[in-house]
C-alpha cells in the first residue's frame, strides 16, 4: 500500500483547516472592529477582506476536492478529468487564482500612491470600484482559460497532488503564454518595484521630513505596504515551484510528491494574508484582545452565577 498520498493528503488537509481558522479569525476581527468603511485607513482593510473571503474560498476548494480525491486516489466524479465536478472546481480554483494575482498588483500599486500621497489617499469608493474590476478581470481570465481558449485546461490532478495542464500536441498553449505565465510574472515584478520604491522612499522621508503627523502616516502605510509584501514574497514562490518541479519531476519520476509542495505553498499563500496581519497588524490585536477579555469576563459571570445559584439551593 503506497501511504504517500495518504501522508499528502493529512499534510493539505492539516494546512487547510489551519488556514480557514486564521482567515476566520481576522475577517471577524476587521468586521468586529468595523474597521471596513470607517476610517482614513480602512480602504486597506477593504483590499485585504476581499482577499481573506477569496483566500477562504480557495482552500475550500481544495478542502472540498483536492484533499478528498488525493485521499480515495480517484477523480471523485463520474467521467473523470472531463466531469462537471471536476471542472467546476477547476474553474473555482482558476477563478481564485487569477484574483489573487491580480490583487498583488492592485495593492501593491495602491499602497506606493498612499505611501507617495499620503495626504490624498484613495478614497474607499475608488478601491471598492478597484476591487470589483479586479475581481471581473479575474472571472474574465478563468472564463478564458477554461472555456474559450483551445488548449490547455487547468485541473485539480490527484495523481500528482497538484495542478495540471491538459496540453494537447499541436496546439499552441494560449493560457499559459497568454495569461498565465505574464499575469504571474507581472504581478511578482510589479509587487517587487513598487515595495522597494517604498522602502527607499520611506529611507529618504525619515532623514528630509520633519512634520511629525505626516511622517507617522507614512510610517503606517509603510508598515501596510511590508505585511503586503510578506504575501508577494508567498505568492511568488507558490508560481514559481509550479514551473521548478516539472522538469525536476520529469527527471526522477519518484519525486512526483515534489507536486505536492507547490499545492501546500499555495495554502500557505491563502493564509499568509491573515496570518501576517494576525502577527503584525495592532489594530486586529486590538479587537481580538478585546474580544477575549470580553468572552472570558462573560465566562467568569456565569461562572459566578452558577455557584451562587447552588448555593441558595
Amino acid at each position: 500500500m503506497n501511504i504517500i498520498p495518504h501522508i499528502v493528503a493529512t499534510g493539505l488537509a492539516l494546512a487547510s483547516v489551519i488556514g480557514l481558522l486564521i482567515n476566520f479569525i481576522v475577517l471577524y476581527a476587521i468586521v468586529r472592529g468595523r474597521l471596513l468603511f470607517k476610517r482614513q485607513s480602512s480602504s486597506v482593510y477593504i483590499l485585504s477582506a476581499s482577499s481573506i473571503v477569496m483566500e477562504i474560498f480557495m482552500i475550500l476548494v481544495h478542502l472540498a476536492y483536492l484533499v478528498p480525491a488525493i485521499y480515495t486516489q480517484s477523480w471523485l466524479f463520474d467521467g473523470g478529468m472531463h466531469s462537471a465536478g471536476v471542472r467546476g472546481f477547476s474553474f473555482a480554483f482558476l477563478y481564485c487564482w487569477y484574483y489573487t494575482t491580480l490583487s498583488h498588483i492592485l495593492i501593491s500599486t495602491t499602497r506606493l500612491y498612499s505611501v507617495v500621497r499620503w495626504s490624498s489617499s484613495l478614497t474607499n469608493g475608488t478601491v471598492l470600484a478597484l476591487v470589483i474590476l479586479t475581481h471581473l478581470l479575474s472571472l474574465a481570465g478563468a472564463v478564458c482559460t477554461d472555456v474559450l481558449f483551445p488548449c490547455c485546461k487547468i485541473y485539480l490532478n490527484y495523481m500528482i497532488y497538484t495542478y495540471f495542464s491538459d496540453h494537447i500536441t499541436g496546439i499552441f498553449n494560449y493560457s499559459e503564454y497568454i495569461i498565465e505565465l505574464p499575469v504571474n510574472a507581472s504581478s511578482s515584478a510589479c509587487s517587487f518595484v513598487c515595495y522597494t520604491v517604498i522602502i527607499l522612499y520611506m529611507r529618504w522621508v525619515s532623514r528630509e521630513v520633519t512634520g511629525e503627523i505626516g511622517y507617522k502616516r507614512r510610517h503606517q502605510e509603510y508598515v501596510y505596504a511590508m505585511q503586503f509584501a510578506a504575501m508577494a514574497a508567498f505568492y511568488t514562490i507558490s508560481w514559481l515551484t509550479f514551473r521548478i518541479f516539472p522538469p525536476i519531476v520529469q527527471r526522477a519520476p519518484h519525486l512526483d510528491w515534489l507536486y505536492g509542495i507547490t499545492t501546500l505553498f499555495v495554502l500557505f499563500n491563502s493564509w499568509s494574508n491573515a496570518f501576517v496581519y494576525l502577527v503584525n497588524n495592532a489594530e486586529i490585536k486590538r479587537v481580538l484582545r478585546r474580544t477575549a477579555k470580553k468572552v472570558l469576563q462573560t465566562s467568569s459571570a456565569r461562572a459566578i452565577e452558577g455557584q451562587n445559584a447552588s448555593s441558595v439551593q
